[in-house]
């Protein structure tokens, strides 16, 4: 467990839209000395809860054309806000994927409220409610993809309550609640953000 260092918060003005039925979270301007990690697609473990700066440009690819964004040659094109875990062969661990893509936790995150311009560049952060928190930060791929594989050290979904961030820099949005077992699929409707069972979901904040 790493624990979490003495940091200052500073409640600041901001505004996010969650599709569905979640509530907006509360905003949230962090200093802190908090290490930044190295912010990698499949997610870094981390001591503090500092947001990295924006990356830019953006290099990774989020492998799969979507969004507008060609992904990498020979990959699966996927349908705009198709999701990420709640398709039959993807990524979620009960369909089946290739050995390696199964992910714990996984979405889409967008500048705008219709979902158009992927904020690629972008940090998720995640971190569990506890006495030594950890933290784990999700870099927003060039396709608005986000994710993090099965098997790192980072708690699996319900086996802790996980609060969750969308982030640039300073600028810091909550997800109001945690989330609960099996709720890594962040495009699920029961996840709050999905306009189906499985699809459709994604959160935003404007830069």
């Amino acid at each position: 467990m790493i624990k979490l260092g003495h940091m200052t918060r500073i409640i600041a003005i901001a505004t996010i839209c969650l599709m569905a039925a979640c509530d907006v979270g509360s905003v949230l301007a962090h200093e802190g000395s908090g290490d930044d990690g190295s912010g990698t697609d499949g997610g870094s473990t981390v001591s503090g809860s500092d947001c990295d700066p924006l990356v830019t440009p953006e290099t990774q690819t989020g492998h799969h054309a979507a969004n507008g964004m060609p992904g990498d040659a020979g990959a699966t094109a996927i349908t705009p806000h198709e999701g990420c875990m709640g398709q039959a062969g993807c990524h979620n661990v009960a369909l089946s994927p290739t050995p390696g893509d199964i992910w714990d936790y996984g979405g889409e995150a967008f500048q705008d409220s219709a979902g158009t311009i992927p904020y690629a560049g972008a940090t998720i952060l995640l971190g569990t409610v506890s006495a030594s928190p950890i933290y784990v930060k999700l870099e927003v791929n060039q396709n608005g993809f986000f994710y993090l594989p099965n098997g790192t050290s980072f708690p699996t979904p319900g086996t802790m309550p996980v609060q969750t961030w969308m982030c640039v820099g300073a600028t810091k949005v909550e997800m109001s609640g945690t989330i609960a077992a099996g709720g890594g699929n962040c495009s699920s409707g029961a996840a709050c953000h999905g306009a189906t069972a499985d699809t459709g979901g994604f959160v935003f904040m404007a830069p």
